[in-house]
């Protein structure tokens, strides 16, 4: 694990609204963004009216898109022996806190349809992997993993502040409200929302269909999409990087809650596994927790609005 001292932005010098409202609003959203220094910026939907479409956002010529959410409610958290499978009573989960399982009613949201690539972050950020020589030398020094350069990559080696920055980037060059998914608004996308199957990781009850993993993935990153999606179209929601959630990661509560968001502990809420960590770390219901400062090969994130 690397300290803030040693995140990757630090390295060169070390060497609720409505279906029917949300809909309305895509138009004034659009009209709102203000392109910043020549950035472009630009919001496309499609015009289907039986389910709302992903939005297309484009900045410095790096085209993402957002899935739209319709909220609704859920059971959040363990699910014991759920569907047979007594692996979810397995002792080796229990220290990451994902129980008791409890009801969560959400409002509508989007979520990214991946997570967020290098490409990405470069066009926000102005950065760039022209050069990462100095950066992959002293990564090795440290025993970590170098940086693997590649556009549609999943961003790594993203502290929680390196992550609002670019956050607070994004939202000055689109005119939008970025931010971190709650802890259950991720859950919930992972669980496919309310086209949910029931199934223990992102989109299928075989890892291997959905995820880059400990078995499958060579012990590196992969390019975003290039696994199955799950259920609402979005991807590695299981696998390839761990995300970045707005929670931090108390202790769950039975109560029901609606758009519940944790304020109290000491580290903050990761999730989804990742491509060095075992099927059972990366099933839907379990939850990390990691201190601001960690930034390393694991670690990415995803955009919500």
């Amino acid at each position: 694990m690397l300290s803030c001292v040693a995140c990757v932005a630090c390295l060169a010098a070390a060497g609720a609204q409505t279906r029917k409202s949300r809909a309305k609003n895509v138009a004034k959203q659009t009209a709102k963004a203000k392109p910043a220094n020549g950035t472009e910026v630009k919001t496309v939907t499609s015009s289907k009216k039986a389910q709302l479409p992903n939005d297309t956002i484009v900045v410095n010529g790096v085209a993402f898109e957002m899935v739209h959410v319709a909220g609704g409610t859920f059971t959040m958290g363990l699910l014991p022996k759920r569907d047979g499978d007594p692996a979810d009573d397995n002792p080796i989960t229990k220290f990451q806190f994902y129980a008791p399982a409890h009801r969560v009613t959400l409002s509508d949201y989007c979520i990214g349809k991946t997570e967020v690539t290098q490409a990405l972050w470069n066009a926000v950020m102005g950065e760039s992997n022209s050069d990462l020589t100095d950066t992959n030398d002293y990564l090795t020094s440290m025993g970590e993993m170098p940086i693997k350069a590649g556009e549609n990559l999943p961003k790594n080696y993203v502290s929680w502040g390196q992550c609002q920055k670019f956050i607070e980037k994004l939202n000055a060059l689109t005119g939008k409200k970025f931010r971190f998914p709650t802890e259950a608004e991720w859950e919930y996308a992972a669980r496919g929302g309310n086209k949910s199957k029931g199934y223990k990781f992102s989109g299928s009850n075989d890892i291997n269909e959905v995820a880059w993993y400990y078995a499958n993935s060579g012990k590196e990153l992969h390019p975003v999409g290039t696994k199955a999606p799950n259920e609402l179209g979005i991807y590695d929601m299981t696998g390839n990087v761990k995300e970045w959630c707005a929670d931090l990661r108390g202790d769950y509560n039975l109560k029901p809650q609606t758009n519940p968001l944790c304020t109290e502990d000491n580290s903050r809420v990761v999730r989804g596994g990742y491509w060095g960590a075992m099927s059972v770390f990366c099933r839907t219901t379990v939850r990390a927790g990691e201190y601001s400062d960690y930034c390393t090969s694991n670690v990415g994130l995803r955009l919500a609005y």
